[in-house]
C-alpha cells in the first residue's frame, strides 16, 4: 500500500481543499465528498503512514491545511475542507487551544458574513457555505475541547499567536 500513497494523498487532499468540486454546487454535494475525502485521508495516515514515519505526514498535512485555513482567498469551502485535518492532526493541548482560538475567529468571521450577506444580497451559495463552515467549526471545536479536557475561554482573554 505504502507504494501508491504518493499517488493517493495529493488526490484526497484535492478533494478536501479544491475550490471548485461539481458544476453546480447549490444542488450537488460537494460537502459529502470533502467529509469522506478528509475522513479517509486521516485514517490512512493514521492506519498506514504515521507508523512508519513518526508523524511528519501528519505534521505536513497539518501545516498544509493550515496555510489554506489561514489565506485570504480560500472559500468558505475550501476552508471547510480543511477543518477535520486539521481537528485530528493537531499536536497537544496547547496547539489545541490555539487552534480553537483560530476556529472562533473564523466562525465569527462566517457569522458577520451570514449576517451581512443577507443585508447586502450576498449570494445565497455563499450564505450556505457560511453556514455550512460554520456547523462544521462548532463540531470541530466540541471534539477539541473534549479530547484536550479543554474549557470554553472567555472573551478578550489574549492568546499568543504566534504559537508554531
Amino acid at each position: 500500500m505504502t507504494v501508491t500513497l504518493h499517488h493517493v494523498l495529493p488526490a484526497l487532499l484535492s478533494c478536501c481543499v479544491g475550490r471548485n468540486m461539481c458544476l453546480r454546487p447549490e444542488t450537488d454535494n460537494h460537502w459529502a465528498l470533502r467529509d469522506f475525502s478528509a475522513k479517509t485521508l486521516v485514517g490512512l495516515v493514521r492506519d498506514q503512514v504515521d507508523k512508519h514515519d513518526a508523524g511528519r505526514t501528519a505534521r505536513r498535512l497539518f501545516d498544509f491545511s493550515h496555510r489554506i485555513f489561514r489565506d485570504t482567498g480560500s472559500s468558505f469551502s475550501m476552508i471547510y475542507g480543511t477543518v477535520h485535518i486539521l481537528q485530528e492532526f493537531v499536536a497537544g493541548p496547547k496547539k489545541a487551544a490555539w487552534l480553537l482560538t483560530e476556529l472562533g475567529e473564523t466562525n465569527a468571521r462566517c457569522k458577520s458574513h451570514i449576517e451581512s450577506g443577507s443585508r447586502i444580497g450576498a449570494s445565497q451559495l455563499s450564505i450556505q457555505e457560511a453556514q455550512k463552515l460554520n456547523q462544521q467549526i462548532l463540531k470541530c471545536e466540541n471534539s477539541i475541547r473534549n479530547r484536550y479536557n479543554l474549557q470554553q475561554q472567555a472573551p478578550g482573554v489574549p492568546i499568543n499567536r504566534r504559537f508554531h
